[in-house]
């Protein structure tokens, strides 16, 4: 039998309250969970996930999820997922955020690439940026606007070209390593390898690149998820270079 309009409305109507209730029935038990027994679901970009998923003293259940910020704070929103890592604020009543991190840019470029030059890379300068610009540069997308604002603010007019775009931090900084490209880069994702020179970029970007953790407000009351974010990872601006 096919259900009647009021059927069907009805039907939807039970679907919603039961969802709801299970929400509620999760976060009940979330209050009364031992920390050791708790489980966590983060969802965060991929690169920001690998920085941060060690650095977590949490002795629960942590099921990290890759994904875009935007995506993270709308899954948040609709009780998906328990902490959102995101890079953009959302204005919502009830929603938290604590700053996890602040970085700034560098420029990142393996001494491979660097063969021939022989300026200085004490400071970033146009001489540089003149040789580098034959280079083929590594962005996290096809329009830079890192790179276009280095070399507009040393009036030099020829860019180089994004030779390849990857949206992960950590992928570009292998990939500048092995020598296929130079990149500017935040400060978090760079390693102490001896194949790459790394120059500061601090006084030329005044703009940082900051990540938050985004939760709902009522979480607050959930005692082992409150440490967690207070006191269970790294403390703000650890990772500031």
């Amino acid at each position: 039998k096919e259900l009647t309009i009021y059927g069907r409305k009805l039907a939807d109507f039970f679907d919603q309250r039961i969802g709801s209730l299970g929400v509620e029935l999760n976060h009940l038990n979330m209050q009364f969970t031992a920390p050791e027994k708790a489980r966590i679901i983060i969802g965060g970009r991929t690169e920001v996930i690998q920085l941060l998923a060690s650095r977590s003293e949490f002795k629960g259940q942590m099921h990290f999820i890759a994904m875009d910020g935007t995506t993270a704070v709308k899954l948040l929103i609709e009780k998906k997922i328990d902490l959102a890592i995101s890079n953009h604020l959302e204005k919502a009543d009830d929603l938290i955020a604590k700053k996890v991190f602040t970085d700034h840019f560098y420029l990142l470029v393996s001494k491979q690439i660097m063969q021939g030059y022989e300026g200085s890379t004490e400071n970033i300068n146009a001489e540089l940026l003149t040789f580098l610009g034959s280079k083929d540069y590594l962005g996290y997308k096809l329009e830079d606007k890192n790179l276009e604002d280095l070399y507009f603010k040393l009036r030099i007019k020829k860019l180089p070209r994004i030779g390849r775009a990857i949206d992960n931090w950590l992928s570009i900084c292998e990939l500048a390593r092995l020598g296929h490209g130079w990149s500017i880069v935040p400060g978090s994702y760079l390693n102490n390898s001896k194949d790459l020179t790394k120059i500061s970029l601090e006084h030329i970007f005044t703009t940082e690149t900051s990540f938050y953790f985004l939760y709902r407000r009522e979480m607050k009351k959930v005692a082992w998820f409150k440490h967690l974010i207070e006191s269970g990872w790294s403390q703000e601006n650890q990772f500031t270079l």
